[in-house]
């Protein structure tokens, strides 16, 4: 830490700044030192060039957010990642995105592979199947099932729409199928009629 600590306080400009402070981050987070943990990663967001290590720090810009009890500051720098996914900017594809709810469970899923866009009346939303969630198993059975995210407003509108169990395996035939009726196969009025009855909506009044 001393070493990494010396080389961004003297060398300010060299070209291996964002991995250093990327590097420092992340033994601030092991060390749970999240704050500082935090402004390490927000360095890395504030360079002039976006490097290798902008999505991953945004990514745990968002974590060291999350633990320090900033669950709201800290969707928004996930639904950042969110939206460089969305945008097919190169990062890491390899990445997971987490999105903290009002409950305080998370919900992982790899957008790369299961993320839909539909925008309805003006709305962006952002539809797909949380890979695992319940904290990994920490606070139950490994579950997943649909999701809606609205990303204009940036608000969760449903969670665990057809779930099922075990869903760290990942997502099942049934329901790639359901994705893509929602995602494609019913009109915009049955979309909203769907976000807006379904058992977990949070919509309804």
């Amino acid at each position: 830490m001393k070493t990494l600590d010396r080389l961004v306080a003297s060398y300010p400009a060299t070209l291996y700044r964002d991995e250093a402070n990327f590097r420092r981050g992340e033994l601030l987070f092991t060390l749970r030192d999240y704050p500082k943990a935090e402004k390490a990663y927000a360095t890395v967001l504030a360079s002039s060039q976006r490097t290798q290590y902008h999505e991953r720090s945004l990514y745990m810009q968002g974590w060291s957010r999350f633990k320090q009890g900033r669950l709201e500051e800290g969707l928004q720098s996930f639904f950042g990642v969110l939206d460089l996914k969305v945008a097919g900017v190169d990062g890491d594809g390899g990445l997971d995105v987490v999105v903290s709810t009002s409950l305080g469970f998370i919900y992982a899923f790899n957008a790369s592979g299961a993320l839909r866009k539909r925008t309805v009346e003006g709305i962006d939303y952002l539809i797909g199947i949380a890979g695992a969630y319940n904290a990994f198993g920490l606070i139950g059975p490994e579950r997943n099932g649909i999701f809606v995210l609205d990303d204009t407003n940036k608000a969760v509108v449903l969670d665990r729409h057809f779930e099922q169990s075990s869903g760290y395996a990942g997502p099942g035939k049934a329901q790639w199928l359901e994705l893509a009726r929602i995602v494609r196969d019913i009109t915009d009025a049955e979309f909203l009629t769907f976000i807006y009855t379904d058992p977990r909506s949070r919509l309804a009044a």
